[in-house]
């Protein structure tokens, strides 16, 4: 939110580096952080997995209309 609000210019909004250089971070424990790696980390996997698989699906689509069109 705070970054959000430190957004400048009508017609599109922007932020710079001086923005944000004095916004206050939390500080965050290292069991946190941790847990949170635990959480994110299967869903970043998986992010890839499909990511791999479209580019598999693409190929071979892309291999189908040449045969089919050929």
């Amino acid at each position: 939110k705070q970054i959000f609000d430190a957004q400048t210019g009508s017609a599109q909004p922007h932020i710079y580096p001086k923005h944000i250089g004095n916004l206050l971070i939390p500080n965050i424990s290292e069991d946190s952080i941790k847990n949170f790696n635990i959480t994110i980390t299967p869903i970043f996997k998986k992010i890839f997995q499909n990511k791999n698989e479209n580019n598999k699906l693409k190929a071979i689509k892309n291999s189908l209309l040449i045969k089919y069109f050929n």
